[in-house]
C-alpha cells in the first residue's frame, strides 16, 4: 500500500504546478490524448500574463509569483467545472474547454478578464494584464491544429497592444 501511495503523489507532482496547484504541461497533454481519443471537440486558449518579467524586476518574484497565483485562483473560481487549467510553463497558462467552440470560450474569456478586474482591486498583487490566443479542434483540424492556431492568435494579442483576447479564424 505505501508504494502505490508514494507512487501516485509522485504521479501527482509530475502533473501539476507546484505553485498554482493546476495542471502543468504534462498534465495538460494526458488531458488532450484523452479528450482526443474520446473525439470530443473543444477549445483551447492560452493566457500569457502580460509584462511578467517587469513585475518580478519591480516587485520581486513574489510579487510575481502572487500575479501567478492570484490569476490561477481567479481562473478556478470562474470557470465551469469540466474547464481544464494549466500553468503551460512561466507565464502562460492554458484553458480547455470542453464541447465549446473559439467563440463560446472568448466569451468565457471576458468574465475571467472582468473577475480578474475585481480580484486586482483587492491589492493583494501588483497589477497586471493577461493576453489571450483561442482556437477550437473543430476549425483548426484537432488538437495539433488547435494548440498551433492558438498560439498563433496569442501572438497577435501581445502584438496587439496585449491585454485582449484574439479568436484564431481558418478561412473556409
Amino acid at each position: 500500500m505505501r508504494v502505490v501511495h508514494e507512487t501516485g503523489a509522485a504521479a501527482a507532482r509530475s502533473s501539476s504546478d507546484a505553485l498554482t496547484g493546476l495542471l502543468n504541461r504534462n498534465g495538460l497533454e494526458d488531458e488532450l490524448r484523452r479528450l482526443a481519443k474520446a473525439g470530443e471537440p473543444f477549445s483551447l486558449a492560452l493566457a500569457d500574463v502580460d509584462n511578467l518579467r517587469e513585475i518580478n524586476e519591480s516587485h520581486g518574484i513574489e510579487g510575481g509569483d502572487n500575479a501567478l497565483v492570484m490569476f490561477a485562483t481567479v481562473l478556478r473560481s470562474t470557470l465551469r467545472g469540466a474547464d481544464l487549467l494549466a500553468r503551460f510553463g512561466g507565464e502562460e497558462f492554458a484553458l480547455v474547454f470542453p464541447g465549446a467552440d473559439a467563440d463560446d470560450a472568448a466569451k468565457f474569456l471576458e468574465r475571467i478578464q472582468f473577475a480578474l478586474g475585481g480580484a486586482l482591486a483587492t491589492g493583494e498583487a501588483p497589477h497586471f494584464t493577461v493576453s489571450y490566443g483561442v482556437a477550437d479542434t473543430l476549425r483548426s483540424n484537432g488538437v495539433e491544429g488547435a494548440l498551433g492556431d492558438a498560439e498563433a492568435a496569442l501572438l497577435l494579442a501581445k502584438a496587439s497592444g496585449r491585454n485582449r483576447i484574439v479568436v484564431a479564424r481558418r478561412d473556409a
